[in-house]
């Protein structure tokens, strides 16, 4: 999926990767669902090896990842991506280098047992936002899910959009209201809804999500009643909202540095 439409940016040289850049030799590593790109921002797929499959060759799990966010395997793509690529990007000498996980909330906060592994999505959940700690990754976490992170680049948010967010009273439900929403602003999903067409973002709509993801993420924040609350919201939002945002801050500002 693209982030953004600087073509240049994204689909620089992989000779002499680090040496290439003016200022910063920084890299950006993104793991997710999308597609890989080889460029100054790696995007490390967790999907894309099942989607490449024919479905006949499916096994039943890999029917049902397609289906589902898997946050804990993002987690063990980016660890085996930077393990495998070491002697390429030498990411042990370059503390700058930043890994995000981005993903969505969904029904990753269900607190309900799995029958068969006794453990919740919750459970599972808290964990890898323990593991991200641990391992210094950013999250980049859309409540409800990453459709909302497009709206932002063509709307303001509504107050019907706020029924959908996941939070302690209100549990995650499937919806195709912000799909409904991104087609209402010329904006719809193609591919069965998994892709976005190019000429519906550019630099300028990226950098007014941005700031309307800023603003409902600081609202959240104004709005916690302790310390410890507001520890909370600044790791993932807990009502609707998105920290794509500072992912993106950040790969502008990397492309800002390349061109000094």
């Amino acid at each position: 999926m693209e982030l953004t439409s600087r073509q240049d940016f994204m689909q620089l040289p992989d000779m002499n990767f680090r040496e290439i850049q003016k200022r910063s030799n920084k890299i950006i590593v993104l793991s997710c669902e999308g597609s890989v790109t080889e460029s100054k921002i790696q995007v490390v797929s967790v999907l894309d090896d099942i989607r490449n499959k024919e479905r006949k060759e499916r096994t039943k799990e890999e029917e049902n990842l397609l289906k589902q966010s898997r946050p804990d395997q993002l987690i063990r793509k980016m660890d085996a991506f930077k393990t495998e690529n070491e002697q390429k990007y030498n990411f042990a000498l370059h503390e700058e280098d930043e890994f995000w996980i981005v993903t969505d909330v969904d029904n990753n906060t269900n607190k309900e047992k799995n029958s068969y592994t006794g453990v919740s999505n919750k459970e599972k959940w808290e964990q890898v936002l323990e593991d991200c700690e641990k391992k210094s990754y950013n999250l980049a976490i859309s409540n409800p899910f990453f459709e909302l992170w497009l709206l932002l680049h063509h709307d303001d948010v509504q107050e019907d959009d706020y029924q959908f967010a996941v939070t302690e009273n209100h549990a995650y439900e499937p919806t195709k209201h912000f799909r409904e929403r991104l087609q209402k602003n010329d904006a719809k999903l193609i591919k069965n809804g998994k892709k976005v067409r190019k000429k519906d973002y550019n630099i300028i709509k990226v950098k007014q999500a941005i700031e309307r993801a800023k603003t409902l993420h600081n609202q959240e924040l104004d709005a916690c009643k302790s310390d410890e609350e507001r520890e909370l919201s600044e790791k993932w939002p807990h009502t609707l909202g998105s920290t794509v945002y500072r992912l993106l801050d950040n790969i502008i500002n990397l492309y800002d540095e390349s061109l000094k």
